[in-house]
């Protein structure tokens, strides 16, 4: 007898539920290649996971990708060697907006823009569950010697392991299990020309080399599985219906019947009948369900029924298990909005906010800010600002810079705006919060309508930003300095 009704076997429902204790990269090494192969098939022909993959790459990075924002203070800028090649924190800002701009449009190795990049890890995140991208160091890539490439999953192989060398699943580790190098086919090692040669080549490139983006559930996990994992045999069994529901639908609709000679009739009119390449009798009425037979052939009759008639419920029940073990909104990943009232996609919107903000916070961490970061100090060795920037002060900007996600607006901007308004007069909340709920920064915020009050005061063009009387106009502005 269990004290935990969780762990009963005398419970005739779970009598053959037996969950074993197994080691998360054992399992990987055995069975990550079926379940990214599959995912990969569903992906590219199942319309639900790909509109899943769709969701993940519209919501992380969104039609611009990840906005690079500056933020140098006047404090700092002063104390910098930046103050004697440029007049203010804001001409440092955009000049680095403007390289990294410059540097984004070719940024990859092969040809690829920073945002095409950023797009092509989500979808790798998504349907492999990793990907790997190699920073490369070379003056003739371009005007700053830097660009990276990416690398699909099985370019590390997961069943290479060393013990001696502490080789797990492809990855090498040092005695705190941080990765020291990867272990990499030469070519996918798929490629025929490659699977063909007699010795499958293989390198180890460092760690510092590389960053591995993968989606984990354990802290020992060494490699990543693709998203649908979870809920991937409801994918694949919703998919099948599907078809058997169409197929179904489509021989329903047809008047099925046979044409069966006379056994005596030797002079039939199908002995010139037209013929395919194959020898068989050409038949018109095939496509409405008639088909010829040979003479005395026996007849069985065949009725089929619409089975499909119950397919929106079941539909709907397997969308909302998909849509949970996705993370992803029901509403915008089956496009299924009947029944739908304005608090109830305002809650479900609210609740997914915060599944697409972490998870652009990772892609941000992992990827966005250390290849800026690398991007920098490249520059700089390579000489491609000039020499306004040392050490100093590109660590400085390292430190103010941060970069913003995609936002979501309101669902009802009118009555949502109003409600903020409300709690902020209420003193319930600050203003600084209603920003970083539509992912915004407010610093950033705040700082750029004090440089567009400004612009717009120096330009001469007066603007009614608001209705509340307790925000000053430019013209009272202008009076008070």
């Amino acid at each position: 007898m269990t004290f935990f009704n969780a762990a009963s076997h005398s419970d005739n429902s779970m009598y053959s539920w037996f969950a074993k204790s197994r080691s998360i990269n054992d399992t990987l090494r055995s069975e990550l290649p079926t379940i990214r192969n599959r995912s990969r098939e569903l992906t590219e022909n199942d319309s639900w996971t790909s509109s899943g993959r769709r969701a993940y790459v519209v919501n992380i990075v969104g039609s611009r990708g990840f906005d690079l924002r500056p933020i140098l203070t006047e404090e700092d800028f002063e104390q910098s060697n930046l103050r004697k090649y440029f007049n203010s924190p804001q001409e440092v800002s955009q000049f680095i907006i403007r390289q990294f701009s410059r540097w984004g449009k070719k940024a990859m190795v092969r040809g690829g823009s920073w945002h095409q990049a950023q797009k092509a890890a989500v979808e790798a995140m998504y349907t492999d569950g990793e990907i790997f991208c190699r920073h490369y160091i070379d003056p003739s890539l371009n005007e700053f010697g830097y660009a990276i490439d990416f690398f699909e999953s099985e370019y590390v192989d997961v069943e290479a392991r060393n013990t001696k060398s502490n080789v797990v699943n492809g990855i090498g580790f040092d005695k705190f299990n941080r990765p020291l190098f990867y272990v990499f086919y030469t070519a996918h090692p798929d490629e025929i020309t490659f699977k063909s040669s007699s010795v499958r080549k293989q390198v180890e490139i460092p760690a510092t080399d590389i960053i591995h983006l993968k989606n984990t559930s354990r802290p020992s996990q060494t490699r990543g599985l693709p998203a649908v994992t979870p809920v991937m045999p409801f994918l694949y069994h919703l998919h099948e219906y599907t078809k058997a529901t169409v197929t179904g639908k489509h021989a329903s609709a047809k008047k099925l019947g046979f044409i069966v000679p006379a056994k005596e009739d030797t002079d039939t009119p199908y002995e010139h009948a037209e013929r395919d390449t194959h020898g068989q009798i050409v038949d018109y009425l095939r496509d409405v369900g008639f088909q010829l037979l040979p003479p005395g052939a026996d007849v069985k009759s065949f009725n089929p029924t619409d089975t499909g008639s119950n397919i929106k419920e079941f539909v709907t029940v397997m969308g909302h298990i998909v849509a949970a073990g996705l993370g992803v909104d029901y509403h915008a990943l089956t496009g299924d909005y009947e029944s739908v009232s304005y608090s109830s996609i305002r809650q479900a919107g609210l609740n997914i906010k915060d599944v697409w903000t972490w998870r652009q916070d990772y892609l941000k961490e992992t990827l966005i800010e250390p290849v800026f970061n690398k991007w920098l100090d490249i520059s700089l060795l390579k000489g491609a600002f000039g020499p306004a920037f040392s050490d100093e002060d590109i660590q400085l900007i390292k430190d103010s810079t941060s970069f913003e996600g995609r936002g979501w607006g309101f669902t009802d901007p009118t009555k949502e705006a109003n409600s903020h308004q409300t709690y902020v007069e209420m003193g319930a909340r600050s203003i600084s919060d209603v920003i970083r709920e539509n992912n915004q920064n407010p610093d950033q915020v705040f700082k750029e309508i004090k440089e567009e009050r400004e612009k717009l005061r120096e330009l001469g063009i007066e603007l009614s930003f608001t209705k509340n009387p307790n925000i000053p106009t430019l013209e009272e502005t202008s009076k008070s300095e």
